[in-house]
Formats: C-alpha cells, sequence, structure tokens
C-alpha cells in the first residue's frame, strides 16, 4: 500500500479551563466571590452558579474549587459531583453520597476524624434511608429505601449501625459531622441542567432533605431557566396550580441562599478568542511559549516571539507569520485575520466560538480542494459560518441564490440606503424583504460591528457582494454538510453518548456508537436546524429522541422526517421547537415515521392546517399517545381528529391548554372508546 501526505486537520477543542492559569475569561474575581461565600459560611448553605449553555459555569467551578482547596483548612473537604454523568443511577444521591465519602478518605484530615465523620454520615443516611420516603414536590418522590438496595462497600458492613436507627437521630448525626466548626464539606455539583429536568430536581429535592445541614456547602452550576420551566410544567399543567405564579423561580429561591450569575465576556471576549487561536497555533506545534512561562498566551511579547505570529497590532489583531504559517496551515493562517468577526458572530459564547472556528477551519479546508485559499476568501468562508449558524438553511441557501436581495442587504447595512417596506405591490408580506429585514436587524446588533466594519472595508468583494465566491462557499458547504457529520457532533450529542455508553472522555465517539445508540435525551441544549443532520444520518437504531426547547424549526423537522435511518424510532418529543403546521405536516407525511407510537407536539404552532395533516395521515397506525398541549387549537381543530379513520391504537391525548369545549372531547371519546384525555 503506497503512502499519502495526510495533512492533519486540528480543530478548537470546547474544554473548560482547568485553573487560574488558563483563565482566558477573566473568571477569577466571579469564582473568588463565590469561593469565598463557601468558606466564610457554616452551612447549610448553597450556591447556585447560573448562566446559559456554554458560557463558562464549569470553568468557574473549577477557579472556585481550586481555590477552597487553597485556602489551607485541614477541616475543609471539597467534592466534585458531576450530575448528568450518573443521571442514570437507580439514585443518583447514591452516588453523591459515595462521592462525598471518598473525598473524605482522600482527604489530609487526620485519620481519626476522618474514620468518626464517615461513621456519622453513613449511620445517618442509611438510617434516613431506611425509615423515610418522601414528596415534597407533587409527583416527585424521594425514595431513599433504593439507598439500602444500592449500598456497596463505603466501609466495613459490620460497622454500619442497625436500620432501625430513629430518623431524628439519623438528623442529629449529620449536624454532628462538623459540630463545632470540626468538619465542613464544599460539594461542587456540574451538569445538573444537562439532567432529565425531572432527574435534576429529584436530586435537588434528595440534597434539602438530607445533606441540607451544618457543614454542608453546596455549590450549583446551572442553566436555572431548564429548571424553571420544567417546574412550571409541573405545578401548573400537571397538577392544575395557579398558572400566573411563578413556581420554578420560587423554587429555586427556596433553594439557593446565594444566585450568582456568570457575567458577560463582552470586554474580554475578543481577547479570549485571540488566545484560541494561538493555542490552536500551539497544537499545530507552530508556537511554543517562551521557557519558563507557565501562561500559553499572557503578554505580546510572548505572541511576538511564536513562529507562527508575527507581531500584535496596535489594535490588539494577529498578524500571521506568512512564511512559516502559511505553507502548513493556511486555514490557520487565515483564521489569523478574521477571529476577531467570528467573535463577533458567537454572541459572546465561548462553545459558540468554538463552534464557529471550527466550521471556518473546514469551509476552508475543503475550499482549498478547489482554489487557493487567499486572504481575501477568509471573510467571505467566515461570514458564511456565521450566517449557518443564524439562519435556517433555506434562508440562507435563499438568500445566497439572490444577488439583488444580497446586494440590497448590504446597502442597508451599510448605510446608503434606507430599509425597503416589507410589503410587495398587493399589500401582502414580502418573503424576500422579511428575509433581508432579520439579517439586517441581526448585523445591526451592536455585537456584529466587528463584522459589519470589515464587511464594510472590503465592500467589493465580501459575501453579499460577490455573487460567485458566495456561490462557490454554498457549493462548498453542500459539501461540509457530509464531512461535518463525519468530522464532529454537537457536543451536547455527543456528551449525551458519552453519558449514554459510559465512554472515557479520551475515546473518540465514532459511528459504531451512534450506532449503539437507542434513546438520547437532548432536551434544553441549545440545538439548533444545523444539527438535525447528524441526527438524521448518523443514528440508525435510535428509538427515543427527547428534543424538548430546541429551536430546530420546519426546516430542522423536515430534515428528521426525511431520513430513512430513524425509521425504528418510536417515541420523539418536539415541545416547543419553533414549529408550525407546515413542520407538522412534513411529520404526518413522512414515509419513515411510521413506528412512532409517541409524538409530543405541545407549545407549537399546530393550529388547524397542522391538524388537518395530521387527521388526514395515514402514517399514524401505531401511534398510541399524542401530545398537542398548547397547541393554539378549538373545537374545529380537535373534530378533524375525531371524524379521521386513522390512529387505530390511539390510547392518550393531552389538550390542555387549547380553547376545546367538552362537547368535542365527548366526541373524540365516542370515536376511540377509552381513550385518556388529558384537559
Amino acid at each position: 500500500m503506497g503512502t499519502y501526505n495526510l495533512r492533519p486537520l486540528i480543530l478548537m477543542q470546547d474544554n473548560p479551563c482547568p485553573n487560574r492559569l488558563g483563565d482566558g475569561l477573566r473568571l477569577q474575581d466571579v469564582a473568588d466571590t463565590v469561593a469565598g461565600a463557601a468558606v466564610g459560611n457554616e452551612g447549610p448553605f448553597t450556591i447556585g452558579v447560573f448562566g446559559p449553555w456554554g458560557t463558562g459555569k464549569t470553568s468557574l467551578l473549577n477557579l472556585a474549587r481550586e481555590m477552597v482547596d487553597g485556602y489551607g483548612q485541614d477541616s475543609t473537604v471539597t467534592v466534585w459531583f458531576n450530575a448528568w454523568q450518573h443521571e442514570r443511577e437507580p439514585e443518583p444521591l447514591f452516588a453523591l453520597i459515595a462521592a462525598i465519602v471518598n473525598a473524605i478518605r482522600k482527604s489530609d484530615s487526620k485519620a481519626q476524624t476522618k474514620a468518626e465523620i464517615l461513621e456519622k454520615i453513613k449511620a445517618a443516611i442509611v438510617a434516613i434511608a431506611t425509615s423515610m420516603k418522601i414528596k415534597a414536590i407533587p409527583g416527585l418522590e424521594v425514595d431513599f429505601a433504593k439507598l439500602i438496595d444500592a449500598y456497596q462497600d463505603l466501609e466495613d458492613a459490620n460497622k454500619i449501625l442497625p436500620f432501625e436507627l430513629a430518623y431524628a437521630d439519623a438528623y442529629e448525626m449529620l449536624t454532628d459531622v462538623s459540630k463545632n466548626g470540626q468538619f465542613k464539606i464544599v460539594v461542587f455539583i456540574d451538569d445538573l441542567d444537562r439532567c432529565d429536568p425531572e432527574k435534576a430536581v429529584h436530586l435537588l429535592e434528595s440534597i434539602k432533605l438530607i445533606l441540607n445541614q451544618r457543614g454542608f456547602v453546596f455549590v450549583l452550576a446551572l442553566a436555572d431557566n431548564v429548571v424553571t420551566k420544567y417546574l412550571q410544567y409541573v405545578y401548573t399543567d400537571k397538577f392544575k396550580l395557579d398558572p400566573e405564579r411563578q413556581w420554578g423561580e420560587s423554587y429555586l429561591e427556596k433553594i439557593v441562599n446565594l444566585p450568582v450569575r456568570v457575567p458577560s465576556h463582552r470586554a474580554v471576549f475578543v481577547k479570549y478568542a485571540r488566545d484560541q487561536v494561538v493555542k490552536l497555533a500551539a497544537r499545530h506545534e507552530l508556537w511554543k511559549p517562551a521557557p519558563g512561562n507557565r501562561t500559553l498566551v499572557e503578554t505580546e511579547e510572548q505572541v511576538r516571539g511564536s513562529l507562527f505570529i508575527e507581531s500584535v497590532s496596535a489594535e490588539g489583531q494577529l498578524v500571521a507569520n506568512t512564511a512559516k504559517a502559511g505553507e502548513f496551515s493556511p486555514e490557520l493562517f487565515t483564521l489569523a485575520s478574521i477571529y476577531e468577526p467570528l467573535a463577533s458572530g458567537a454572541n459572546y459564547n465561548p462553545r459558540q466560538f468554538v463552534r464557529l472556528a471550527n466550521s471556518y477551519l473546514v469551509k476552508a479546508r475543503l475550499w482549498q480542494s478547489q482554489q487557493d485559499l487567499a486572504s481575501s476568501d477568509a471573510l467571505i468562508l467566515a461570514t458564511d459560518a456565521i450566517l449557518e449558524a443564524r439562519l435556517s438553511p433555506d434562508e440562507l441557501q435563499t438568500l445566497a441564490d439572490d444577488d439583488d436581495l444580497c446586494g440590497q442587504t448590504f446597502k442597508v447595512l451599510a448605510g446608503t440606503i434606507k430599509p425597503p417596506k416589507g410589503e410587495s405591490e398587493g399589500g401582502a408580506a414580502d418573503p424576500r424583504l422579511a428575509l433581508m429585514t432579520r439579517v439586517v436587524r441581526m448585523l445591526s446588533d451592536p455585537a456584529f460591528k466587528p463584522l459589519v466594519d470589515a464587511l464594510s472595508e472590503h465592500s467589493k468583494d465580501n459575501w453579499f457582494t460577490d455573487g460567485d465566491k458566495r456561490k462557490a462557499v454554498r457549493r462548498v458547504a453542500a459539501s461540509q454538510g457530509a464531512v461535518a457529520a463525519a468530522l464532529s457532533l454537537h457536543p451536547e450529542i455527543e456528551r449525551e453518548i458519552r453519558r449514554e455508553l459510559k465512554l472515557d472522555d479520551d475515546v473518540v465517539v465514532s459511528q459504531s456508537h451512534c450506532d449503539a445508540i437507542e434513546e438520547l435525551k437532548l432536551a434544553s441544549v441549545g440545538l439548533g436546524t444545523e444539527d438535525m443532520q447528524a441526527l438524521a444520518t448518523r443514528f440508525r437504531n435510535l428509538k427515543r429522541l427527547h428534543l424538548e426547547y430546541n429551536k430546530i424549526g420546519d426546516t430542522g423537522v423536515e430534515t428528521l422526517a426525511g431520513s430513512a435511518r430513524l425509521s425504528n424510532l418510536t417515541l420523539l418529543w418536539l415541545t416547543d421547537c419553533g414549529l408550525t403546521a407546515a413542520g407538522v405536516g412534513f411529520l404526518a407525511n413522512s414515509a419513515y415515521l411510521k413506528n412512532l407510537e409517541r409524538l409530543g407536539l405541545a407549545q407549537n404552532g399546530v393550529e388547524t392546517s397542522g391538524m388537518v395533516s395530521i387527521a388526514n395521515s395515514a402514517n399514524f397506525g401505531e401511534l398510541r399517545a399524542l401530545n398537542l398541549h398548547e397547541c393554539g387549537l378549538k373545537d374545529a381543530d380537535i373534530r378533524t381528529l375525531a371524524d379521521s379513520k386513522g390512529f387505530p391504537k390511539l390510547e392518550y391525548i393531552q389538550v390542555r391548554g387549547n380553547d376545546v369545549s367538552k362537547e368535542m372531547l365527548g366526541r373524540v371519546k365516542s370515536k376511540f372508546p377509552g381513550i385518556e384525555i388529558d384537559r
């Protein structure tokens, strides 16, 4: 076999910073506050670190834990617990307790002290486990007897106190863990918001009821809107409590003593993006820090001394070393010139920047297979990556194919013409102008100023004004769709695969891993339309797919509905995914989703035409449960279902939040004897 001169395509990594030396987002001051509150309050005390996905919550927790560990108090033990990795445990609290016990064992405290604390924790937990089953939230049971079933080798079983130990004594034991300042346990819980919301709340309840004791401090990282949305649903939809009350927010206020939000990265984000480029160059071995420097990029002198970066301009921009970098890695070389416009498209979100930069690197590599990659092409490729992340595939292709629309859009952005009115001659809304308005509104946000400034500097050869290159980039993007599925998955999809299959971090997720997956729980993880291609092409044995609260839209659903690989799906949950009647039509007319047994369309714009598509579909012969909560339906819409000749196995339908009369529901019951209707 001959040799092949393969040039590695090294992409950016989406890893949290492990310590203060890697704090490119300047989270140290906030972490200091979190750590100070953890050591300054004896507990019980709970700190909530709130922020959207990808904004640096894990990095902040890493920094705070490092500070607490370095505080020098022999009586303080820190515990790290990744809730998402233990979501499938029969009782996640048991895994948390095991993590606490292991951390105490490994601590530097005196052996006698550790032994005493371990005994008290074990005795207390076992006592509680044998004496209580609690319902703190309607429908959410905390069954501590399961701890006994799972209880294995925390210590010599002969030393565990008898199961009949009184419940009151158990609480006294836990309180005694740190009596008189003897011991403090600071527990950092990460990725709570990646868990199924019900599991996340279950763990919160367990913590509140069992470990809410003196000496215990919890630091929770989560996207709080995920938990509050779920709790609002539990209280108002499931248990019919007052919908006007903010149940989710009230719950978190009772759990969390100190809420801390991850700050905006606006002020430091350009430098952060620059640092990521130089780190990538270091992985290419084009740059190495000077001897004795522990940080990778800290001073301009270090950057100037690199093999890849020639210098830093007065504005802080990187100036690439053409002679040494261009030949080895043209895509990385050009990335140095356009990282700032890319950063502007990431909305100051580190994870989004990594995704945009990687998208650019893939586009640039594919571009080189067709023509040379000139510096002037970099901005066109970067603009395409940004628009691809913000628009649906149909919207982007419509814009790219229309030279006049692109030219008009750029002129409005540049301020040379006023925005046209959004109506056609007949007075109806003009979809072309509506698309222009959306793009202009998006790019007029101050966050996009670096991109708009760069477009203005290249007014004759940018994505909007150079039609030939714009269309060439779109042809590259068509290839990228297939390549991207092979190269990488959305980080949250990959993490779910790792959790489901219990893969170590150093294992590369391959197609064989995707083939082994039967269920993906991806509710509220920030997926977009572009991520549906990977789901549609890589998971041929998938049976249950949860996509609640991801804005995938009609185009994303069309991608799923048109995939023969998804023909094994029995459950598809699409609550609040931005669907209209058109998206519902794609599902109803799919030739591949005939095995669906449970379909969730809650909080989407199903409306009349969507219900007509459902009622007239011949593809729902296996459907047993249909969720139509808050879909804008009226009696006439439900009548189409009652008059349908399909749905021979329908057993359950939810129509809560729609304007449907009891008489119409009676008609549905007559059509489907024995059906359960949740209204």
